[in-house]
């Protein structure tokens, strides 16, 4: 039986992916026409799962592709 790991991001490494700052994480968080993953807490911590960011990028190309032609 294989077992299927989850891959998690914390906050520093999503705001490397996005070449961004945590605030403007934070301003996608509460734009809800932005759509952005909501991340979960473990403590103190806020954790976003590597497959919702990766289903963010997708729509987010998908949706850029559409608004080019």
């Amino acid at each position: 039986m294989v077992e299927k790991t989850e891959k998690y991001r914390t906050f520093a490494e999503v705001a490397s992916r996005y070449h961004t700052s945590r605030s403007t994480i934070y301003r996608w968080l509460s734009d809800p026409v932005a759509r952005f993953p909501r991340p979960f807490r473990i403590g103190h911590r806020c954790l976003w799962r590597s497959a919702d960011l990766d289903a963010f990028d997708e729509g987010f190309h998908q949706q850029s592709e559409g608004s080019s032609k």
